[in-house]
C-alpha cells in the first residue's frame, strides 16, 4: 500500500521565493520613484500650457486682458482677469500648486526656450483681448516663458508673439518641443 505524502512548500522554498521578491523590489523602487518624479514635472508643464491657453481664450471671449500670475517663491499660480471698470486684476479660478518636488526655475541652463532672446523666468504672462501676449506697457512680446524643474528634469512653457503656447523639455543641452 502506498503511503500519502504531505504536499506543499517547505519553509526553505518559501524563504528563497521571499528573498527573490525582496531583491526585485529593492531594485525596482528607485526606478519607480524617478519615473513618478518625471511624470510629475511633465504633467505640471502640460497643465501650465493648458492654463495659458485658457487665459488666451478667456481674454478673447471676454474682450479684456487675462493673465497667468505665478508666485515663483510659493510654487503656485493663478489665472486673473482684468476688470476694466475697477482697473484691477481679479482672480479667475482657484490658486494652483505645482506637484511635490517641482518648482519654478531653470537652474544653470543658459539657453532660452521658445522665442525668448535670453533666458528669464516670467512671473506674469498677460494676453490682450486678441490673444496676443503683451508686456506691462501693453506692447506685444515674444519674451514670455515659464520654467519648471525637479530632480529629474527641466521643462519650459513658452508663448510666441502669435500667441502660440508650446511645452519644451530640456534634453542633451537643448530644448525639444513636446
Amino acid at each position: 500500500m502506498l503511503q500519502a505524502r504531505n504536499t506543499g512548500f517547505s519553509v526553505l522554498e518559501l524563504l528563497i521565493v521571499l528573498a527573490i521578491g525582496l531583491v526585485i523590489a529593492v531594485l525596482a523602487i528607485p526606478s519607480l520613484t524617478e519615473t513618478l518624479a518625471l511624470y510629475r514635472v511633465s504633467a505640471d508643464a502640460k497643465l501650465l500650457g493648458q492654463d495659458l491657453m485658457v487665459a488666451k481664450m478667456r481674454a478673447g471671449t471676454n474682450f479684456t486682458k487675462e493673465r497667468l500670475n505665478a508666485n515663483t517663491a510659493a510654487n503656485t499660480y493663478q489665472l486673473e482677469q482684468y476688470d476694466k471698470t475697477g482697473l484691477t486684476w481679479d482672480p479667475d479660478g482657484e490658486t494652483k500648486y505645482l506637484s511635490s518636488g517641482v518648482s519654478f526655475g531653470f537652474g544653470s541652463i543658459s539657453t532660452p526656450a521658445g522665442s525668448q532672446s535670453s533666458i528669464a523666468q516670467s512671473a506674469v504672462v498677460t494676453f490682450n483681448s486678441r490673444g496676443i501676449p503683451v508686456n506691462g506697457s501693453n506692447q506685444a512680446t515674444p519674451e514670455d516663458a515659464l520654467y519648471i524643474r525637479n530632480a529629474t528634469g527641466y521643462y519650459a512653457v513658452s508663448v510666441a508673439l502669435s500667441g502660440r503656447v508650446q511645452v519644451w523639455k530640456y534634453v542633451n543641452s537643448s530644448w525639444v518641443g513636446q
